[in-house]
Parts: C-alpha cells; structure tokens; sequence
C-alpha cells in the first residue's frame, strides 16, 4: 500500500496545488472542476454545491455552499477513519459568508464523520459558531468515543474570524494534544482524552457543509481540503498559508482611518491612548451616524455587535467604545477605542443676534410691541379687560434656522395658542446651538384717576332701623359704621348705593342692597367692580356696637329711689359707689322683703338673674344684695349693692315709759269690748320671744315671734309674769301683767 501511495503522489505531484505538503498526505481535494480526490479513490459527490471562483482568482477552483441544500459526500475509508491512538492533521480553507441561511443551530458544519447521534463515536467534526452562539465566529473542533466512555474533547479559537475572507482552518491530533490553527495560528489547544476502550472510528461517510439529516448547513465558500495520517509541524503548517504569495491580512488594533458625514475637519486618531476625537458643527445630528472606518482587516464591535464599515450606525451623541478584535501572526488580540465627538458653538454675540424677536404681535394689542433685545424682554400693551387666556401670537426670528419654544414644544407663529395670564417665557433655539430665553408680558392700560374718581365710591351704607352712625372713606376705602348698642350683629342686611353699572361683591357673591344678609362681627372686604372701565376697588367694611360713656352709663343705669315700707329715715343712694344703704327697725323680718324703687328710664333690675319688680318681688335682704341694673335695650348694665341694715338701739334709752315703741302694758282686759283685748307691746318689740309664767312660775304662754296675739285665753284673773326677749338688744326686759277678763269670770 505504501509503494501505491508513493507511486500515485509522484504521478500526481504536478498537479497538486503548491501549498500542499505531501509527506502523510492520505486524501485531497483542491475542487479544481470536481471534488475528486487526486491522491486516492475517496471521490467525492456533490449535491447542490457549485464551483466557483478561489481565493487566488481562479475559476471553477473551489465551491460554494448556499446553506439550504448543498453539501459534499465522501464514502468512508479507513484511511481517512483516525482512531482514539493515531495522530492526524485536516486542512481546510473556507470563506464564511457573513450571512448564514440555516439558523436551526448556532454552529454550521464545514465537515464531520459522524451519523448526528450522540450515542456513536466519530474522529473529527470542525465547524463554525454564528452570532446566536455564547463564542461567536469562532472556529470549534469535537472528537467523540461513544456514549459508553463518554469522552468528548471539543475546543474553540480564541478570537474571531472575519466573514467574508478566506481563511486556513487546521484540525491537528500530535499524541494526547489537539491544536486548532487559523491562518497558520495557534488559536487554540486543548487534550485528546478519547479512549482506545471505545475508539473513535466509525462506518459514516465524510460530510463537506452538513451534518447528517441536512442538518447545520454551511454558507459559504470551501477549497483545498487535505487529509494527513501525521501531525504536521507548525512550520509546515505555517508554510501552507503562505504557498504562492497568499496574503492572510494579518491585522492590527489601530484605527487607521475614521469618517462620518457631519465632521468639519479630520478625525484626530491618538493610537497611543486609542482615542479618536471628531469636530462637528454645533447644529449636526449625531445620534444616528454610519461611520466610515479601517482598521486593517481588524473586526470592530461596539457592545458585543460586529460594526460593519459604512453599514452600522452609531449614536455619537455621547462617547462611545468600540472593541478592536485583531487576528496576528502572534494570535489573538483585542484593545478598546474611545470615540468622541466635539461640537464648536458660535460666540454668545452671535447666538443673541440669530435668536433675536424681529417682532411680536397679538390680536386686539394697544400700538406696537416693545422688544427689548438687550434684556429679551418684550412687553405688549393691552386693554384693562382683556382675555389672556388663550392668545394666537405672531412673531419674526431673526434666522430662519433659529425656532421658539414653551416649556420645550415649537411655537408655531399665527398656530400655537398660550396662556398669557401671567408672563411667559419663550426659548429661542439656533439650530441646537444655543439658546435665549425671553420674558414676554401683556400689561393691561392704566386707568386714569379722574376715571377712577368717577367710579369708586359707596354712596351709603346703611343697616335701616339700625344705625347709630356712618363713616365713609371714600380715599381709604373704608367704611365704620355704628349700631346700636343692642344690634345683634351675626345677621345684618346693609342698604347700600354705588355708581349705575357697579357690581358689589363679598366673597365673590354678588350683593343686593337690601338683599344679602352677612356675618359683620369681624371686618369684611367688598369688592366694587365696573367691568367696561376695568375698575376694581376692595372695600374694608367695619360694623361694631355703640360703646357708651361713662357718664351714659350712669345715667342709664342709675337707682333714682329706694324705699321699704317700715323704714327708718330716708334711704341713701351712693351713686359714685353704686350703694344703697336703707336703716330698718331692729326687729324688722329681712327675709321677704317687697321694697319700691325707681330706675332710669327704661332700665330694669335684676337680682340673680331674676327680674325685680318694683312693690312686688319679695327677696331676702338677710345680707347685701348684688342689685344688676340693665340701661335700656340691655346694651350696658351696673351692678349696685343694697344693703339693708337694723337700726342699732340702747335698751337705757328706748326703754321709758313714754316711748311707745317700746311700750310694755301692765294690764290688758280680754273681755271681747273690742279694747285692749291683747297683750300689746311696741313695735320695735314685736317679733321678739316671749315667756309669760303664772305666780306658781309655771309657763302659761310662750312665742318665739310675738306679735301681740297673746289673749289670756284658758287663763284666770290675775297677776302674771313675762320676760321679753327682745331683738334689738341683748338686755331681758321683765315684769309683772295684771289679766283682767269679762266680770271676772275667768
């Protein structure tokens, strides 16, 4: 078999692309018009592929793969079946399109022996991963010794390929290492733990852009596929990438170049710090830029997504990092780019000079508009009673690229309706290059004083019946207005007159002379309003009681008279001291009372808040009485104090014979003649306790209040005793009283 091989490379070596190493070169296919094999018989059939232009510019010298139903088969042969133990090395050169067609997977086979179940063994599978894949565009090899040992080395390239460039993928076994090149670069290396005790070998056939079942099609180009029984050295490999001068485009991670449409001078491109700066006008839109870049075949990515040149758009609206992924002679390399973008802004002169009012104009406006350009203030002359509340303004900007704005919306001249009640503040933007904000106010016209005079006053504000007296201010504003003292003033209803036309208002309610009824116990605020002359006028209103004087006081309030019947002497009224002093004998009864008086008029009296009727009421003068005189209408009161006092008596000089008030009789006959029927004593003695006892000293009569009732009756002629205990004074009066009744029949 060997002289065979020898034999068939010497006779095939013309043919044979250069690149091809032919030491251990079991099986190749360099799809010049076919997929033959031109060192053995392993021909390969196709199905939907179609030849196609090669990396070197050569027609009908590779194929392309539509990823939907084209693919190669080769039958199985052992010389293309590695075992878990022999050492081998595939070669492949592939151009991945940039679009993949079948997307069932994340990884598309450019080829595998193996029959897609994971229970049967297989010695190679080299696919690639997409962009649904956790390590996209990268080149990924599996070997598989069956389910039943269940060793299965797999690994990925360490960077990614670039679509759309071919490129030299290597699968090589060298002892227990598997090493996976890219354009003759190590790209990744891992260990071949497949066991002996299930092989890897299997009966399937080769699969060139499928797997078994039409399953991870390929999208793309495929040329030069070379079997090896070795391990070629990395020079070798090497050697094979550069065969005839082939450029694998060896990059680096320097921007070289980068352009977007809006920049007004070339980009500064720092590859020291990797930063590139772009100056643009103030008014460029960069928040939706496609840029122009090179990066010398280095893949650019921007959060994880490929960036395509002139293709993928970016928002420069803000710095931005792009990831700059490079494929080396040395390997695999990444480094961050900062892009930045730099507006220039005209001077603040000519921002105000672009962004100027040219002019400012609302229907129904007294004159012309004031626009103040150095301070953006614009102030608009109006009619007192004019509607600001939904006004069409037209305007003029100074530059036809400069807009205006409330509260960030356009304002569109002769269009957009504002409120205008209080000020208002437009924004004048140029184009996004700066902005002034400007103050615009309607004032209303003034009204003259001479109008205001015509307009203004109350002429009368009166509560009818009611009224002690009227003030009004007409400068202040202010009426005072006096009641009586009497005039309860949670409910009054003012009689009021202003100028024809003039509404009056309190607490926004119309009001009516003689209509509206109010609460005037704390001062109230009318409103006068004539609506044609735009005259408003805030009114104070004050309504308080009458306060009396002193003197008023007194003389509505005052005791004229006092008098108790059985009183000693005159009465004594102290007006100063508001007192009433009134001496009663010294046994007179102050428990009820009935005493006459006279009040000022129209006043009445009143002890513990009970009326006093004058000759009527009875109360107790037993100790001072608090007496409130209320003057009339009950607005002002006086409280006196009457004191009702016993006369003070010296028994050594009221008691003698001749003084009757206290006389006591020695004899009195109950003999029913109509005199002297009663044992009489004075007045001044009456009410006092009496004790008469016969001869024998036995009580035959006693009263603790004697009024001279005592009779005799039940008793008999004779000499009687009695003790009188007065009280007026402390001293017994005693002695004897002869009873002598009818014929001495008793």
């Amino acid at each position: 078999m060997k002289l065979r091989i020898f034999f068939l490379l010497l006779f095939l070596s013309p043919i044979i692309k250069a690149q091809v190493i032919q030491e251990g070169l079991v099986a190749y296919y360099p799809f010049s018009g076919n997929a033959d094999d031109v060192i053995g018989v392993n021909e390969g059939t196709v199905y939907g592929a179609s030849l196609a232009t090669d990396r070197f510019g050569n027609q009908n010298n590779a194929y392309y793969f539509d990823g939907q139903n084209d693919w190669i088969e080769i039958p199985d042969n052992d010389l293309l079946d590695f075992a878990a133990n022999q050492d081998f090395t595939i070669i492949i050169w592939a151009n991945i399109a940039s679009v993949q067609n079948d997307m069932r997977g994340n990884n598309h086979e450019l080829i595998g022996k193996w029959n897609a179940f994971r229970s049967q063994q297989y010695p190679y599978a080299i696919r690639i991963t997409n962009e649904t894949a956790s390590s996209p565009n990268r080149l990924a090899t599996w070997r598989f010794d069956s389910d039943y040992c269940g060793n299965g080395p797999y690994t990925f390239s360490a960077c990614e390929f670039k679509r759309d460039f071919w490129h030299q993928f290597v699968f090589r076994k060298a002892g227990e290492e598997l090493t996976i090149f890219q354009d003759g670069v190590i790209v990744g290396t891992f260990t071949d733990n497949t066991s002996l005790n299930c092989n890897t070998e299997n009966n399937h056939p080769i699969y060139i852009g499928k797997r078994e079942f039409d399953m991870r099609m390929f999208t793309g180009f495929m040329d030069d596929i070379a079997f090896y029984n070795r391990a070629l050295s990395n020079e070798e490999i090497k050697t094979t990438v550069t065969a005839q001068e082939w450029d694998p485009k060896y990059g680096t991670t320097n921007f070289v170049e980068y352009l977007i449409p809006q920049q007004i001078e070339p980009a500064k491109i720092d590859s020291v710090n990797n930063t590139i700066e772009i100056k643009v006008n103030c008014e460029a839109d960069i928040t939706n830029v496609i840029p122009e870049f090179n990066t010398n075949n280095a893949v650019v990515k921007l959060d994880g997504i490929v960036q395509v040149s002139g293709s993928s758009s970016i928002d420069l609206s803000f710095p931005q990092i792009y990831t700059v992924e490079t494929f080396t002679e040395h390997g695999c390399n990444e480094e961050n780019w900062t892009v930045s973008v730099v507006k220039t802004f005209p001077s603040e002169e000519e921002i105000k000079a672009q962004t100027k009012f040219t002019s400012f104009y609302i229907p129904g406006q007294i004159g012309n508009s004031e626009i103040d350009s150095v301070n953006q203030i614009i102030n608009i002359l109006v009619p007192c009673n004019f509607d600001k509340s939904n006004i069409i303004a037209e305007f003029g900007l100074a530059n036809e690229h400069a807009k205006a704005t409330i509260n960030n919306v356009v304002q569109i001249s002769g269009e957009t309706s504002n409120d205008f009640t209080n000020k208002i503040y437009y924004d004048v933007i140029f184009k996004d290059c700066g902005t002034t904000s400007w103050e615009v106010n309607l004032l209303e016209e003034e009204i003259t004083t001479a109008e205001i005079e015509n307009y203004k006053s109350f002429f009368d504000f009166d509560i009818l019946g009611k009224t002690k007296s009227v003030n009004i201010d007409s400068e202040n504003h202010q009426i005072d207005v006096v009641v009586y003292c009497d005039i309860d003033l949670t409910n009054l209803t003012p009689y009021f007159e202003v100028f024809e036309g003039v509404k009056v208002y309190l607490d926004d309610v119309i009001q009516e002379s003689g209509v509206n009824s109010n609460n005037y116990t704390k001062t109230r605020y009318y409103k006068l309003e004539e609506p044609t002359k735009c005259i408003i006028q805030e009114w104070s209103v004050d309504i308080t009681n009458y306060e009396l004087t002193d003197t008023e006081i007194t003389n509505k309030t005052s005791v004229i008279d006092f008098y108790i019947e059985d009183q000693i002497g005159e009465t004594s009224i102290n007006t100063q001291e508001k007192e009433i002093n009134v001496i009663v004998p010294c046994n007179f009864k102050l428990d009820l009372v009935n005493a006459d008086f006279e009040l000022s008029e129209g006043a009445s009296g009143y002890v513990y808040e009970e009326k006093l009727l004058s000759g009527i009421s009875e109360i107790s003068y037993e100790s001072p009485v608090k007496f409130q005189v209320f003057g009339e209408k009950g607005c002002v009161s006086t409280e006196w104090t009457i004191n009702v006092e016993k006369e003070v008596v010296n028994p050594s000089e009221v008691l003698t014979p001749d003084n009757r008030k206290y006389f006591v009789p020695n004899v009195f006959t109950p003999n029913n003649d109509g005199f002297n029927e009663f044992f009489e004593i004075g007045e001044y003695l009456q009410g006092s306790e009496l004790t008469i006892v016969n001869n024998k000293g036995k009580i035959v009569y006693q009263s603790d209040e004697y009024y001279n009732t005592f009779d005799g009756e039940g008793l008999h002629n004779g000499i009687y005793y009695y003790v009188i205990r007065s009280k007026c004074f402390e001293k017994e009066i005693d002695g004897y009283v002869v009873i002598a009744f009818k014929n001495s029949g008793k």
